[in-house]
């Protein structure tokens, strides 16, 4: 197998560990200390200040980078036909932490992303993330893990640049050990093999989540492990014997910061095979075409009149749902489950 993993899966959960609940707003940063050196990416635009009404709109230049234009129905590939929508933010100072509250469809968010480096009561300097934010109705403060990537601002004479940090060597010093076959994915199919439905969300198979569901599992159906390893495991469920196999599980870094992946997996009774795929690609000039339209990803900055609009910067490639209903093709049928079944009609009666 082949160990490339660049990142955080940041596209689909950042772990949300509270660090701190109280009426105070200053952010106190929290940042863990790495020792490798980040890839930096910048995106530059210009900003306006409506000091009346507190708010901050960012504009983002136009790209120079050929991508993927879709205009009146039709694909062309070159650079940006016209410039993003402004994103608007409500902005406060609590002491020198700034505060931006996203405006979106004209409501405010009750969370805002709080910022620290830079002067309180002066937009334009440097301002870093804090990896907290505040909760405007609780007047509350709420610290996360931002995993291996930093974000900053900043602000001079009406231009601005959004930055991010990855630091990729000391994100790959922890995965060296990475067990694929000790998360989620390992526990939903033991569930999926004894006949329940399973969740093969296969990006789960980069966390590292789920122990005590997973060992709950086991105990409960009985299910043996043969032979275990980081990228396999054969087990058994009563009679039968199941062998999965993560044949590629790979991150990378794209040209425009994105996130993506390859993943490859399988589960076998020795009779009949299940394959799972899932490939998060970017798009390149052959992919920007009405016949990847069904595989470009649903952006979650932008909306069309209260609809959320095509990312035609990424594509996605999977299977999944016939993956989860080949899992339950090879399922073993145990009567432990009809047990549950009944108790749970017993309780809604």
């Amino acid at each position: 197998m082949k160990y490339s993993l660049v990142a955080v899966v940041a596209a689909f959960a950042t772990l949300m560990t509270a660090c701190g609940n109280d009426s105070s707003t200053g952010a106190e940063m929290q940042r863990e200390v790495f020792t490798g050196e980040p890839v930096t990416f910048s995106t530059p635009g210009t900003f306006t200040v409506n000091k009346k009404k507190q708010l901050l709109v960012l504009t983002k230049d136009v790209g120079k980078q050929d991508v993927c234009n879709f205009e009146n129905g039709k694909y062309s590939w070159g650079p940006a036909e016209k410039a993003a929508e402004p994103d608007t933010f409500k902005y406060e100072f609590h002491g020198d932490t700034l505060v931006l509250f996203e405006v979106l469809r004209g409501k405010t968010s009750d969370y805002g992303a709080m910022y620290v480096g830079g002067k309180g009561g002066k937009i334009e300097g440097t301002w870093i993330n804090a990896e907290c934010e505040y909760i405007s109705y609780s007047e509350e403060t709420e610290c996360y893990d931002g995993g291996y990537k930093k974000y900053s601002l900043e602000f001079s004479n009406g231009k601005y640049a959004q930055k991010i940090d990855y630091y990729f060597d000391d994100y790959h010093k922890e995965v060296e050990n990475t067990n694929f076959v000790y998360n989620f994915i390992i526990y939903e199919l033991y569930e999926g093999l004894v006949g329940w439905s399973p969740n093969m969300f296969l990006p789960n198979i980069f966390g590292s989540d789920g122990d005590e569901e997973i060992e709950s599992t086991i105990q409960k159906y009985g299910i043996k492990i043969l032979k275990s390893s980081d990228s396999s495991q054969t087990f058994t469920v009563r009679k039968k014997t199941y062998t999965f196999k993560v044949n590629q599980a790979e991150q990378s870094l794209g040209a425009t910061g994105r996130i993506l992946m390859e993943i490859n997996v399988e589960v076998t009774d020795g009779k009949t095979t299940c394959v799972g795929d899932y490939h998060l690609r970017e798009v390149e000039k052959e992919q920007c075409s009405a016949k990847y339209e069904d595989d470009y990803m649903i952006s979650s900055d932008h909306y069309d009149r209260d609809h959320p609009v095509k990312d035609r910067t990424v594509y996605l490639l999977e299977n999944i749902e016939e993956f989860e209903k080949c899992i339950v093709g090879i399922a073993e049928d145990l009567p432990e489950r009809h047990s549950d079944d009944d108790d749970l009609k017993e309780s809604e009666k």
